[in-house]
């Protein structure tokens, strides 16, 4: 086993007896590692120490190429900055290599929304039963309001006077409610859902 090989491997016994990592944490950190073991072979380094930090980069640059995301190269890129701070405390470098190495950004994805005539649609589905005027007003909630739908289902309460407010509710229609303003929706819209959720 080379010297660069033996590091690794005793890294590793660190994190899974000192440490207690997971065995997928550790699969993960055994295939960082030993894609830097080939990358420093193929430089022909004799220790960690001789590796710099333009070298980890080209590394990185590298891995992105062949089609690794930038969450995965992040990933790689911590691996390897806790792999060379054991190595530090081991007094095996001086300087660790990554600190300076540069990730690439993990792009955002916009959330994909409906746009206002899909979500009149949903809004307007025939509520003849207490079931579809309970699913009614629950769409129309969350619409008008913004409300979580996790705090929606948790609805259980049943106000005495929901039956007033409710038919108010079903005279003014979705939209007037809306231009009145997301309290207002969200306050009469919830008195509806209270209420036809307990077949009101």
């Amino acid at each position: 086993m080379s010297v660069l090989a033996a590091d690794t491997a005793r890294f590793l016994e660190y994190l899974k007896v000192e440490r207690h990592y997971s065995p997928g944490t550790l699969r993960n950190y055994t295939h960082a590692l030993e894609t830097l073991t080939r990358f420093a072979d193929g430089l022909s380094l004799a220790a960690w120490r001789d590796l710099r930090g333009e070298q980890l980069q080209t590394l990185v640059a590298d891995e992105h190429r062949r089609g690794l995301e930038p969450p995965s190269l992040r990933a790689l890129l911590s691996a390897y900055r806790s792999f060379f701070r054991f190595l530090a405390r081991e007094g095996k470098i001086q300087n660790n290599p990554a600190a300076g190495v540069r990730s690439p950004k993990v792009r955002r994805k916009l959330p994909e929304v409906l746009d206002v005539d899909e979500a009149a649609a949903l809004v307007e589905v025939t509520a003849n039963d207490p079931l579809a005027r309970r699913d009614r007003a629950m769409l129309e909630l969350l619409y008008s309001s913004g409300v979580r739908v996790s705090e929606l289902c948790s609805v259980r309460w049943r106000d005495p006077g929901c039956r007033a407010r409710a038919a108010s509710r079903h005279r003014q229609g979705p939209q007037d409610a809306h231009r009145a303003g997301r309290a207002d929706g969200a306050r009469s819209t919830g008195d509806a859902a209270q209420c036809a959720a307990s077949g009101g």
